[in-house]
């Protein structure tokens, strides 16, 4: 098979996005050619022999938009098959050329939002694939759930060093993430329950400046509240070392109710890490006993801090054992590929 992929961005130093790479070399491990396009890609990331990347020039607008379709052109042409991550607008893009060459359109969406763009990339595709229910909310013959992609081969358990008992939160600093909950749990835990040996670490980058305003919110409510012995602000971690820093931690929380598969949650269960979540999507697939250790309701940072007190104190290896289960079993790299090849034979059948 002849696939072309069209990503938004290919470089392993993106702040959300540096997992491509890696699902696109293990998709070329399965097919005899694969060209990229792409909008932005770092010439330093490995690909094998089968791989080819176009990637339009910038500079002059009329230069780039040029490029943009002409790549994409060349490529549908050429290719067996077509296969858009992440951004339902290189569905569209793309569409211009799939009807004319007639050829097959995959689009992948794994989010809770529900767009006009997305709406309209659905109804351009020859099928959609997603991670789960809850990252896909249209109603659709064309949908196959293929779960998600993390690769349980890097994220692996690792022994906690320090004898503090560290509670981590990694991702974007975003509002819509509710870290500040998490914050609201480490005052409880700190200053009225009085737990020791305690160390909180909120991971991640900034991207914007409403994002830089959200950041410095949050240091001063650490400060307002007396915590900035507990509570460290860790920048940018690269995506090469990310694992190590799941492995850093006893208790990974995650106060966001983003209605999809948080690929971070699933990474630190890949890692044999206690979870804490309020995202809806974990609570369909988190059996009732993992529920009443792994589940809060959202916003009640409360019962977050129940959660994570109740984790402290009775520590369970069965349920680090059962949380990285969930995740080789149902969201491993490789079971993402074969679906996703299972989707493209699919296709090619009819």
């Amino acid at each position: 098979m002849k696939l072309f992929v069209l990503a938004p961005e290919i470089t392993e130093n993106h702040t959300a996005l540096a997992f491509l790479p890696t699902w696109i070399r293990k998709i070329a491990d399965n097919v005899d050619e694969l060209t990229i396009f792409t909008l932005n890609y770092d010439e330093n990331t490995w690909f094998p022999e089968n791989v080819s990347v176009y990637c339009p020039p910038r500079g002059n607008r009329f230069r780039f938009f040029f490029y943009i379709h002409y790549y994409i052109f060349k490529n549908v042409w050429w290719s067996d098959e077509v296969f858009s991550l992440m951004y339902p607008i290189l569905t569209i893009w793309a569409s211009r050329f799939t009807r004319l060459f007639n050829k097959p359109l995959v689009m992948w969406y794994a989010h809770g939002a529900v767009s006009d763009r997305m709406k309209k990339a659905h109804k351009l595709c020859t099928m959609a694939v997603t991670s789960s229910a809850a990252g896909f909310r249209l109603k659709s013959d064309k949908l196959r759930i293929i779960g998600q992609a993390i690769d349980t081969n890097k994220f692996i358990p690792g022994e906690v060093k320090s004898d503090k008992i560290k509670i981590m939160y990694l991702g974007r600093i975003s509002k819509v993430k509710g870290i500040g909950h998490m914050i609201r749990a480490a005052d409880i835990l700190v200053n009225k329950e009085k737990v020791s040996k305690l160390e909180f670490e909120i991971v991640g980058d900034i991207t914007s400046e409403t994002e830089r305003e959200y950041l410095e919110s949050l240091k001063n409510l650490t400060i307002k509240l007396n915590l900035e012995n507990y509570i460290n602000f860790t920048g940018k971690v690269p995506f090469t070392n990310i694992e190590n820093v799941y492995q850093s931690c006893n208790i990974f929380v995650n106060p966001s109710n983003t209605g999809s598969l948080d690929k971070t949650v699933l990474e630190a269960m890949s890692c044999g890490k206690i979870v804490i979540t309020c995202n809806e999507a974990y609570y369909k697939i988190f059996p009732d006993d993992v529920k009443e250790h792994c589940y809060f309701v959202p916003e009640d940072y409360e019962e977050l801090a129940e959660k994570i007190k109740m984790n402290i104190l009775t520590p369970n290896k069965d349920l680090e054992l059962r949380l990285r289960e969930i995740v080789v079993k149902d969201h491993s790299l490789d079971r993402w590929v074969k679906n996703l090849m299972d989707v493209f034979k699919e296709i090619y059948r009819k």
